[in-house]
């Protein structure tokens, strides 16, 4: 998908989400679950993570796998995948208005969520220099 496109799909959604006032729970977390592993899928495939959508699925869904991923690429998609969910509770609190310091607190957080299982030896930031 050109990234065109994909912006065009994304204005479609919000468009459609903003005309809803409020989802109901199930919907949220419908929405939630399908979003949380096409992204997850999606990320990881661009950084050349060779699981397929389905292998994907079943892995963060059931801890199934197919013979032959490493167990890097599955540290990868559960990093994502907890790191999606970080995202989302901060979205849900409506913490848009965010000083510098906590953004760089989410920013440390989501890292580390992606990078605790692949390189536990240096999941977050390591130092930062102002």
């Amino acid at each position: 998908m050109l990234l065109q496109e994909l912006l065009k799909e994304i204005d479609r959604n919000r468009s459609l989400l903003q005309a809803r006032k409020e989802m109901k729970d199930i919907e949220k977390r419908m929405f939630d679950y399908y979003y949380r592993i096409l992204n997850t899928y999606s990320s990881n495939s661009v950084e050349g993570n060779s699981l397929s959508l389905i292998e994907t699925k079943l892995w963060l869904e059931e801890g199934l796998t197919a013979a032959g991923k490493t167990r890097n690429e599955l540290n990868e998609a559960d990093g994502h995948s907890k790191a999606f969910n970080v995202m989302l509770d901060i979205a849900r609190k409506n913490s848009i208005n965010v000083i510098s310091n906590d953004l760089l607190d989410i920013l440390t957080t989501l890292h580390r969520n992606l990078y605790e299982l692949i390189n536990p030896r240096s999941p977050g930031f390591t130092a930062i220099t102002t």
